[in-house]
């Protein structure tokens, strides 16, 4: 045989080449990162608000319906707040949004096949005392949200990159801000929230109405912006504020004179979203009430933006101060403002809108929260304003400049990383039922970094870790 038998030929040689082409991928590359993250601190356990959401999950999934009775008595001691009975409409209600019940269908109907198969019933009699059903409805819910959470990251590279930002740029902005948001937190730990669905879904919302815009006048069709306007009617059942965010796009529509573009975005909206004062009709006696105010009998849960300062600066929840690659995002639509300026302007005023409504809110810290959880779903906007940033830092003529605009960003991501990890080593070992103290500290972020790191207790991490977070765990009971 000849010494040069077992060389590549030409062709195979480009094939490969190709192939290593399309590994090296930026956004695949990204999304396998981001995937990776996500597993190491993936906790499939319906807990807190998430079993709200779950009622309308297994209610619209097993019932075909928006009777929370039966759910509310399967749930039983579980059920602490999530449904409760209003005698005003005779019906169980809840405050929480029903739109994460329809999302979460597919991952629904896949555990009731999978609940049958003997190798998934793990640990059933904890599973069940702790979420009222099976291991394998949490497993899916967390694995479909897992799956969100990767699109919806992909969708912020698609609207980086239709506005001339380069591929890598795009693909770091979108990792990042998973990251160095509350969006990783309830990604993994807690994800059957409905924050990472919701992102999704705003997400998916702000792509098909960026499409649609950028689309050449000859191939705009009515179809384009009545598929935008339906996801954003889908957003607003699943986050009822994101109802902002089409008022924002119906006018950057408008002022562009694409009047029947923006006719048929409040269309689509509209086919979906009448169904939020039609519920709250039947379950609230009034189809616009504040469900808070409704199930409190008391006012005063929704003001003018009067928490402005603490949204953005408390050491409690502050969104700048628990997540500030936000800053960079912000800063980063001044940059997209130059190669789109309506995009920036739509993109900063959704930011703006969702700042000033959860300032508004009386519980504006959201009860117990990673970080100010309520803003997670400007995600969109703030990583396509961190992907411009990195793209107006890479065309620059300083390299000491780029240097700086990526060690930023890659700092801030792995700060918001490393406060996942410092927040539950500090929630653990300060929660009074473990023994370890009796009074715990408010759960600041200088608190949490400095019981994390005086002194350093990363010897507590993997302990941890080989209990509660990652496939390793994951069929294992507990908190």
């Amino acid at each position: 045989m000849r010494a040069d038998a077992l060389a590549p030929t030409a062709s195979q040689a480009s094939r490969f080449q190709i192939w290593i082409a399309r590994f090296a991928h930026p956004l695949l590359l990204s999304q396998a990162v981001l995937l990776l993250s996500l597993l190491v601190f993936d906790r499939p356990l319906i807990r807190g608000d998430a079993v709200a959401y779950f009622m309308w999950t297994a209610s619209i999934g097993r019932d075909f319906d928006m009777d929370l009775s039966n759910q509310a008595e399967r749930f039983g001691p579980v059920n602490t707040y999530m449904a409760v009975y209003n005698p005003a409409t005779g019906r169980y209600v809840s405050v929480f949004a029903w739109g994460t019940g329809l999302l979460l269908q597919p991952a629904f109907w896949i555990a009731r096949g999978l609940d049958q198969l003997p190798s998934f019933r793990v640990n059933d009699d904890w599973f069940i005392a702790l979420q009222a059903y099976p291991f394998a409805y949490s497993l899916m819910g967390m694995l479909q949200v897992n799956a969100l959470t990767l699109a919806s990251a992909a969708m912020v590279y698609a609207i980086a990159r239709g506005q001339g930002v380069s591929r890598v740029a795009a693909a770091c902005g979108g990792l990042a801000v998973v990251w160095g948001t509350p969006f990783y937190y309830y990604s993994t730990v807690q994800p059957l929230y409905a924050h990472a669905p919701a992102t999704f879904v705003h997400t998916l919302a702000i792509c098909l109405a960026v499409w649609a815009v950028k689309l050449p006048e000859a191939r705009q069709r009515w179809w384009h912006s009545l598929l935008a306007g339906l996801a954003f009617g889908l957003a607003t059942l699943t986050r009822w504020q994101l109802a902002l965010s089409l008022v924002i796009f119906a006018v950057w529509f408008a002022s562009q004179r694409r009047w029947q573009a923006a006719g048929f975005l409040i269309a689509g909206w509209a086919l979906i979203a009448w169904h939020v004062p039609y519920t709250f009709n039947w379950m609230f006696g009034a189809p616009f009430a504040i469900p808070a105010e409704a199930v409190e009998n008391g006012g005063g849960f929704l003001s003018w933006p009067r928490y402005l300062i603490p949204v953005l600066f408390s050491a409690d929840r502050g969104f700048l101060i628990w997540s500030p690659i936000a800053a960079l995002g912000a800063l980063g639509l001044f940059a997209l403002g130059r190669r789109s300026p309506g995009l920036a302007l739509a993109l900063g005023a959704v930011v703006a809108a969702q700042v000033l409504v959860n300032a508004g809110v009386r519980d504006w810290y959201a009860g117990e929260s990673f970080g100010l959880r309520r803003l997670t779903e400007v995600y969109p906007a703030l990583a396509v304003g961190v992907a411009a940033l990195l793209s107006a830092a890479e065309v620059a003529s300083r390299r000491w400049w780029l240097s700086i605009t990526y060690g930023a960003v890659i700092l801030t991501a792995l700060y918001g990383l490393f406060m996942v990890v410092a927040s539950l080593i500090f929630h653990y070992f300060t929660d009074p039922s473990f023994g370890f103290v009796t009074t715990p500290p408010p759960p600041t972020a200088l608190n949490v970094l400095m019981f994390f790191l005086s002194p350093p207790r990363l010897d507590l991490v993997w302990p941890m870790m080989e209990h509660h977070f990652g496939p390793w765990a994951w069929t294992w009971p507990g908190p």
